[in-house]
Protein backbone atom coordinates (compact mmCIF):
# COMPACT_ATOMS: atom_id res chain seq x y z
CA UNK A 1 0.00 0.00 0.00
CA UNK A 2 1.46 3.65 -1.24
CA UNK A 3 0.54 6.89 0.97
CA UNK A 4 0.71 10.12 -1.56
CA UNK A 5 0.16 13.79 -0.50
CA UNK A 6 -0.21 15.44 -3.49
CA UNK A 7 1.53 19.04 -4.22
CA UNK A 8 -0.27 22.13 -5.88
CA UNK A 9 1.39 22.08 -8.91
CA UNK A 10 -0.62 18.38 -9.54
CA UNK A 11 -3.79 20.45 -8.72
CA UNK A 12 -3.16 23.46 -11.29
CA UNK A 13 -2.80 20.04 -13.73
CA UNK A 14 -6.60 18.98 -13.42
CA UNK A 15 -5.84 16.87 -10.15
CA UNK A 16 -7.92 18.42 -7.18
CA UNK A 17 -7.32 15.43 -4.86
CA UNK A 18 -4.90 15.94 -1.93
CA UNK A 19 -3.85 12.49 -1.07
CA UNK A 20 -3.71 8.96 -3.05
CA UNK A 21 -4.25 5.53 -1.49
CA UNK A 22 -2.89 3.37 -4.09
CA UNK A 23 -1.15 -0.54 -4.46
CA UNK A 24 1.67 -1.80 -6.57
CA UNK A 25 0.48 -4.77 -7.34
CA UNK A 26 -2.70 -4.01 -9.15
CA UNK A 27 -3.98 -1.14 -10.47
CA UNK A 28 -6.08 0.07 -7.70
CA UNK A 29 -6.22 3.17 -6.04
CA UNK A 30 -8.46 5.93 -3.72
CA UNK A 31 -8.37 9.63 -4.40
CA UNK A 32 -9.28 11.93 -1.52
CA UNK A 33 -9.90 15.98 -1.31
CA UNK A 34 -9.64 17.18 2.00
CA UNK A 35 -11.08 20.66 3.10
CA UNK A 36 -11.80 22.19 6.35
CA UNK A 37 -14.66 24.58 7.27
CA UNK A 38 -15.51 25.48 3.07
CA UNK A 39 -16.58 24.09 0.01
CA UNK A 40 -14.51 25.69 -2.77
CA UNK A 41 -13.21 23.45 -5.59
CA UNK A 42 -10.90 25.90 -7.33
CA UNK A 43 -8.92 29.10 -6.90
CA UNK A 44 -8.73 30.70 -10.24
CA UNK A 45 -7.80 33.48 -12.19
CA UNK A 46 -9.02 36.37 -14.28
CA UNK A 47 -5.49 38.38 -15.54
CA UNK A 48 -4.77 40.45 -18.70
CA UNK A 49 -2.97 37.90 -20.64
CA UNK A 50 -4.40 34.58 -18.93
CA UNK A 51 -6.73 32.91 -21.87
CA UNK A 52 -9.03 31.31 -19.43
CA UNK A 53 -10.46 29.53 -22.14
CA UNK A 54 -7.77 27.53 -23.13
CA UNK A 55 -7.22 26.46 -19.58
CA UNK A 56 -10.53 25.72 -18.66
CA UNK A 57 -12.11 24.37 -21.74
CA UNK A 58 -9.87 23.54 -24.07
CA UNK A 59 -10.84 26.85 -26.82
CA UNK A 60 -8.75 30.05 -26.59
CA UNK A 61 -10.64 33.45 -25.83
CA UNK A 62 -11.97 34.92 -28.72
CA UNK A 63 -10.54 38.70 -29.42
CA UNK A 64 -13.78 40.33 -28.66
CA UNK A 65 -13.10 38.75 -25.03
CA UNK A 66 -9.50 40.42 -24.78
CA UNK A 67 -11.04 43.88 -26.18
CA UNK A 68 -13.43 43.83 -23.21
CA UNK A 69 -11.04 42.83 -20.29
CA UNK A 70 -8.44 45.69 -21.74
CA UNK A 71 -9.57 48.81 -20.61
CA UNK A 72 -10.39 47.03 -16.92
CA UNK A 73 -6.83 45.59 -16.98
CA UNK A 74 -5.12 49.26 -18.17
CA UNK A 75 -6.87 50.84 -15.55
CA UNK A 76 -5.67 48.30 -12.95
CA UNK A 77 -2.21 48.67 -14.02
CA UNK A 78 -2.17 52.43 -13.65
CA UNK A 79 -3.62 52.17 -9.98
CA UNK A 80 -0.94 49.63 -9.47
CA UNK A 81 1.98 51.97 -10.85
CA UNK A 82 0.67 54.38 -8.52
CA UNK A 83 0.81 51.58 -5.45
CA UNK A 84 -2.84 52.13 -4.82
CA UNK A 85 -4.51 49.89 -1.99
CA UNK A 86 -8.07 47.98 -3.27
CA UNK A 87 -9.85 50.55 -0.90
CA UNK A 88 -8.62 53.45 -2.37
CA UNK A 89 -10.50 52.43 -5.65
CA UNK A 90 -13.59 55.03 -5.91
CA UNK A 91 -15.69 52.40 -7.24
CA UNK A 92 -14.24 48.85 -8.33
CA UNK A 93 -17.86 47.37 -8.66
CA UNK A 94 -18.71 49.24 -11.79
CA UNK A 95 -15.12 50.21 -12.67
CA UNK A 96 -13.52 46.64 -12.37
CA UNK A 97 -16.21 43.75 -11.03
CA UNK A 98 -18.62 43.96 -13.15
CA UNK A 99 -17.45 44.76 -16.55
CA UNK A 100 -14.74 42.15 -16.01
CA UNK A 101 -17.46 39.23 -14.61
CA UNK A 102 -19.46 40.44 -17.86
CA UNK A 103 -16.94 39.80 -20.17
CA UNK A 104 -15.95 36.48 -18.54
CA UNK A 105 -19.47 34.95 -18.95
CA UNK A 106 -19.98 36.42 -22.93
CA UNK A 107 -16.87 34.44 -23.36
CA UNK A 108 -18.11 31.25 -21.74
CA UNK A 109 -21.85 31.55 -23.76
CA UNK A 110 -19.95 32.20 -27.18
CA UNK A 111 -17.71 28.93 -26.60
CA UNK A 112 -20.64 27.08 -25.21
CA UNK A 113 -22.41 28.08 -28.76
CA UNK A 114 -19.26 26.96 -30.80
CA UNK A 115 -18.71 23.94 -28.67
CA UNK A 116 -21.32 22.05 -26.99
CA UNK A 117 -18.79 19.93 -24.49
CA UNK A 118 -17.66 23.37 -22.71
CA UNK A 119 -20.24 22.02 -19.79
CA UNK A 120 -18.52 18.72 -19.75
CA UNK A 121 -15.35 20.57 -19.88
CA UNK A 122 -15.58 22.98 -17.56
CA UNK A 123 -16.90 20.69 -14.76
CA UNK A 124 -13.79 18.32 -15.15
CA UNK A 125 -11.64 21.73 -15.11
CA UNK A 126 -13.42 22.90 -11.71
CA UNK A 127 -13.51 18.86 -10.19
CA UNK A 128 -10.38 17.40 -12.01
CA UNK A 129 -9.37 14.66 -13.83
CA UNK A 130 -9.86 12.00 -11.81
CA UNK A 131 -12.56 10.24 -9.28
CA UNK A 132 -12.19 11.24 -5.83
CA UNK A 133 -13.50 11.21 -2.26
CA UNK A 134 -14.68 15.17 -0.70
CA UNK A 135 -13.83 14.67 2.80
CA UNK A 136 -15.27 17.87 3.96
CA UNK A 137 -14.64 18.73 8.14
CA UNK A 138 -17.62 21.09 8.89
CA UNK A 139 -16.73 22.30 13.13
CA UNK A 140 -20.39 24.47 13.47
CA UNK A 141 -22.22 21.38 12.87
CA UNK A 142 -19.91 18.81 14.37
CA UNK A 143 -19.85 16.19 11.35
CA UNK A 144 -17.61 15.21 9.03
CA UNK A 145 -19.04 15.27 5.27
CA UNK A 146 -18.15 12.89 2.59
CA UNK A 147 -18.83 13.39 -0.83
CA UNK A 148 -18.92 11.19 -3.93
CA UNK A 149 -17.29 12.19 -7.20
CA UNK A 150 -17.81 9.74 -9.35
CA UNK A 151 -17.87 11.34 -12.63
CA UNK A 152 -16.00 8.77 -15.21
CA UNK A 153 -17.02 5.26 -13.01
CA UNK A 154 -13.60 4.89 -10.88
CA UNK A 155 -14.44 4.94 -7.51
CA UNK A 156 -15.28 1.67 -5.59
CA UNK A 157 -14.77 -0.63 -8.57
CA UNK A 158 -14.54 -4.52 -7.97
CA UNK A 159 -11.67 -6.65 -8.00
CA UNK A 160 -10.63 -10.10 -9.01
CA UNK A 161 -11.53 -11.71 -5.51
CA UNK A 162 -14.12 -9.35 -4.26
CA UNK A 163 -16.70 -7.07 -5.22
CA UNK A 164 -18.37 -3.50 -3.35
CA UNK A 165 -21.06 -4.03 -0.84
CA UNK A 166 -21.39 -0.60 -1.54
CA UNK A 167 -22.32 0.78 -4.95
CA UNK A 168 -21.26 4.21 -6.15
CA UNK A 169 -23.44 5.44 -9.05
CA UNK A 170 -21.83 7.65 -11.59
CA UNK A 171 -22.67 10.97 -11.74
CA UNK A 172 -23.26 12.15 -15.52
CA UNK A 173 -21.40 15.54 -16.88
CA UNK A 174 -23.65 18.16 -17.93
CA UNK A 175 -24.80 18.81 -21.94
CA UNK A 176 -26.45 22.62 -21.46
CA UNK A 177 -25.72 25.55 -19.68
CA UNK A 178 -28.98 26.76 -18.37
CA UNK A 179 -28.51 29.87 -17.02
CA UNK A 180 -25.13 32.05 -16.36
CA UNK A 181 -25.86 35.55 -14.42
CA UNK A 182 -25.06 37.67 -11.52
CA UNK A 183 -26.25 36.83 -8.44
CA UNK A 184 -29.35 38.51 -6.78
CA UNK A 185 -28.38 41.64 -5.64
CA UNK A 186 -24.47 41.03 -6.00
CA UNK A 187 -21.67 42.62 -7.76
CA UNK A 188 -19.02 40.66 -7.53
CA UNK A 189 -20.70 37.15 -7.83
CA UNK A 190 -22.15 35.02 -10.96
CA UNK A 191 -24.08 31.87 -10.76
CA UNK A 192 -23.83 29.03 -13.43
CA UNK A 193 -27.02 26.77 -13.60
CA UNK A 194 -26.16 23.04 -15.44
CA UNK A 195 -28.32 20.43 -16.49
CA UNK A 196 -28.32 17.59 -14.08
CA UNK A 197 -28.10 19.16 -11.59
CA UNK A 198 -24.89 21.33 -11.80
CA UNK A 199 -24.48 24.43 -10.22
CA UNK A 200 -21.64 26.55 -9.53
CA UNK A 201 -20.45 30.22 -7.90
CA UNK A 202 -17.98 32.75 -9.11
CA UNK A 203 -17.15 35.02 -6.45
CA UNK A 204 -14.36 37.14 -7.98
CA UNK A 205 -12.34 39.12 -5.40
CA UNK A 206 -9.02 41.10 -4.91
CA UNK A 207 -6.44 38.67 -2.84
CA UNK A 208 -4.32 41.41 -1.55
CA UNK A 209 -4.20 45.07 -0.05
CA UNK A 210 -2.22 46.34 -2.67
CA UNK A 211 -3.88 46.40 -6.61
CA UNK A 212 -3.23 43.72 -8.60
CA UNK A 213 -3.18 43.31 -12.21
CA UNK A 214 -5.11 40.06 -11.51
CA UNK A 215 -8.20 39.12 -9.55
CA UNK A 216 -8.91 35.62 -7.81
CA UNK A 217 -12.07 32.95 -7.95
CA UNK A 218 -13.75 31.55 -4.86
CA UNK A 219 -15.48 28.89 -6.79
CA UNK A 220 -18.48 26.77 -4.90
CA UNK A 221 -20.53 23.68 -5.49
CA UNK A 222 -24.01 25.17 -4.81
CA UNK A 223 -25.79 22.69 -6.56
CA UNK A 224 -25.13 18.87 -8.19
CA UNK A 225 -26.72 16.10 -9.02
CA UNK A 226 -28.79 13.56 -6.85
CA UNK A 227 -26.29 10.80 -8.06
CA UNK A 228 -23.61 12.50 -5.96
CA UNK A 229 -23.63 10.55 -2.43
CA UNK A 230 -23.28 12.72 0.53
CA UNK A 231 -22.85 10.96 3.81
CA UNK A 232 -22.79 12.86 6.91
CA UNK A 233 -20.37 12.08 9.99
CA UNK A 234 -21.67 13.47 13.42
CA UNK A 235 -18.74 13.86 15.90
CA UNK A 236 -19.38 12.59 19.81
Amino acid sequence: MRLKIQTDSEGKEGDVRDIVISRKDVQWEIGLSIKHNHFAVKHSRLAKSLDFGQKWFGMPCSEMYWNDIKPIFDYLQKQKDEQSNWSDLPNKENDVYIPLLNAFMNEIKRSDKRNKEVPKRMVEYLLGEFDFYKVISIDSRRITQIQTYNLHGKLNRASVAAKPKIKVPIASLPTRIVSLDFKVNSANTVELYMDGGWQFSFRIHNAATKVETSLKFDIQVIGMPTTIISIDCRWK
